[in-house]
């Protein structure tokens, strides 16, 4: 294993996330916060000496990532609540932060990039 130069946030879901979830058209069995305790999103992040510099980082990226955890259970933007703002972000989900990220495998990593048409990176 390599110690790399990374942290780790795991996205956890709050219940208003749960709440919106379940008024989908689509959804037949109502999801719990039980359903959301395993395969969370995790972003690796730079390596920050500090708390309030990985906090910096990470606060512009929230209404994106919003986005994207929404993606997940809807493609249609119209079903999502209006603002997509940081501060509605921490409302809906909690981050949990590690500093020490260790990469156990021994294939490089594979970026897989949104448009189907680029290659793959590696690193």
């Amino acid at each position: 294993m390599k110690l790399i130069n990374r942290g780790a946030i795991v996205v956890r879901v709050k219940q208003p996330f749960i709440d919106w979830l379940n008024q989908l058209p689509d959804t037949t069995t109502p999801y719990t916060a039980d359903d959301f305790k395993e395969d969370c999103t995790v972003l690796l992040i730079p390596d920050f000496p500090s708390l309030e510099e990985m906090e910096a980082f990470i606060n512009p990226l929230k209404p994106d990532l919003f986005e994207e955890e929404l993606l997940n259970y809807s493609d249609n933007p119209r079903l999502w609540p209006d603002d997509l703002t940081a501060r509605r972000f921490d409302a809906w989900f909690d981050l949990e932060v590690h500093s020490i990220v260790y990469d156990a495998a021994a294939t490089p990593i594979v970026v897989e990039e949104d448009n189907e048409d680029e290659d793959e990176d590696t690193w």
